[in-house]
């Protein structure tokens, strides 16, 4: 996910430093863009499918698909976006078809990470908060500011941020039972700012269970 989002980044670049360009380079920075606004979704894919699995990123697949074939139809039609003929790109009357799709990507993207989250019983929950304020920040600034470009470079923080919870995450847990593991156990004694009781038992015979099941 890190490559392509460093791609998509790379696109970007060179789709504003094609902006006004002399006009023989105006074919490259329709394709440049046709890529670009493609990538989007599949990103998203990508990154469901690391932490929770293809079969939950799969559901994104005709989205994407849709969402390329679209952005494929609108180099030759103009009809989301244009670039025009002096080589400046423009939003166009049904950019806000893109906007949805993106939207929808979103959300779902944040759902698949609540469902993550609960399966590790909504440890370090505020961490994920944070990235997705970050996220939903970085990625309106565009919305807000045309002039601004920070939506890959958002993608591409936001991607490293999440990285790291993930891997905060799974590596405090045991793998089979998803359970606090001995390390998150003590961590969490030590952590402890308030009066609390812990209650220790013992399973007889619980090495059957284990070599049962």
């Amino acid at each position: 996910s890190a490559a392509m989002l460093l791609f998509s980044s790379v696109i970007e670049y060179l789709g504003v430093y094609l902006d006004g360009a002399p006009v023989c380079f105006r074919i490259l920075h329709i394709c440049l863009k046709v890529t670009e606004l493609s990538l989007s979704p599949f990103i998203t894919i990508i990154l469901i499918t690391t932490f929770n699995g293809f079969a939950k990123a799969k559901r994104l697949f005709p989205i994407a698909l849709i969402n390329l074939s679209l952005e494929i139809l609108t180099g030759f039609t103009g009809f989301m976006f244009y670039v025009d003929s002096s080589n400046f790109y423009h939003h166009n009357t049904y950019y806000s078809v893109y906007t949805i799709i993106y939207i929808i990507c979103g959300i779902y993207f944040f759902h698949e990470c609540v469902t993550f989250s609960r399966q590790y019983q909504n440890r370090n929950v505020l961490s994920l908060l944070s990235i997705i304020i970050f996220l939903i920040a970085g990625l309106s600034l565009h919305t807000l500011h045309t002039d601004i470009r920070a939506d890959w470079l958002t993608l591409i923080i936001g991607d490293t941020m999440f990285y790291i919870y993930y891997n905060n995450l799974v590596n405090q847990m045991d793998s089979l039972t998803k359970l606090l593991d001995r390390k998150s156990y003590d961590t969490s004694i030590r952590d402890l700012r308030k009066k609390a009781k812990i209650i220790i038992f013992d399973v007889d015979n619980f090495k059957s269970v284990n070599d049962t099941y």
